[in-house]
């Protein structure tokens, strides 16, 4: 009798001990993605920055002179390729859509970054670069 009650006691102040790794085991694996370490079917990276957010941060120049007031949506679903929506920002151009840009990871790892251009008519060219963590966008566009 007396050892069913050490081997209850054992069990049973065991058993705490247990929950706590299990749940730390399910917190490391639920992790977010690591910029250029592929990532879920939505990254965390992705989402609407704007200059006004708090959260999703954007930091945008069009021909070296700031833009405020805008919002540009940033989507990838593997940290290493995005399509970026301008919406409003481009004179004459009410949506632009850059799909197919690049992510690179520098050697710090601490963000991505692109740069690239597309055509928007037979006249005029866009040229894009910029980088990206998480909550702050930066992009610096051109239109020639």
């Amino acid at each position: 009798m007396k050892h069913l009650k050490k081997m209850k006691k054992l069990i049973f102040s065991r058993i705490p001990i247990v929950i706590a790794i299990l749940l730390s085991l399910v917190v490391v694996s639920c992790g977010k993605d690591e910029p250029g370490k592929g990532g879920s079917a939505e990254s965390y990276l992705s989402g609407v920055y704007s200059s006004g957010s708090l959260t999703n941060r954007l930091e945008m120049s069009l021909n070296e002179v700031a833009i405020v007031d805008k919002e540009v949506k940033f989507q990838t679903s593997d940290n290493k390729t995005a399509t970026i929506t301008l919406n409003n920002v481009i004179p004459n151009k009410p949506t632009t859509v850059i799909s197919g840009v690049v992510l690179t990871s520098p050697a710090e790892k601490t963000h991505l970054v692109f740069s690239g251009s597309q055509t928007l008519s037979p006249t005029r060219e866009l040229t894009y670069s910029g980088s990206i963590t998480m909550g702050l966008l930066i992009l610096d566009l051109k239109e020639k």
